[in-house]
């Protein structure tokens, strides 16, 4: 590919990114999911977006993806603050502590 084709795909991840962002915050959480895996399929080791999906696993009650996806996110950027919180928010919420 040459660069121009890399812009397209880097703006339409960021495009899709903020669109997530935005439905989350709406609670179109299907829609939201949607960006996310688009992106992910794209850009696999985007740990701001696997957090993001782990978010909506947990507004929609979906435990088990939500603790993976918070994991993954940490896996790939151990520094990752936000990650870090919603694990461990989840983890004290859920009674969860023993991981």
């Amino acid at each position: 590919m040459n660069n121009l084709n890399y812009s397209h795909l880097d703006a339409t991840i960021d495009f899709k990114f903020k669109n997530a962002v935005k439905n989350h915050k709406s609670g179109n959480f299907l829609s939201a999911q949607e960006d996310c895996e688009f992106i992910l399929e794209n850009s696999p080791d985007n740990f701001e977006v696997i957090n993001l999906l782990g978010t909506i696993y947990l507004k929609q009650q979906k435990y088990d993806e939500c603790k993976e996806y918070f994991e993954k996110s940490i896996s790939i950027n151990p520094d990752y603050f936000e990650a870090r919180y919603n694990l461990a928010t989840y983890l004290m919420k859920h009674n969860d502590l023993e991981n």
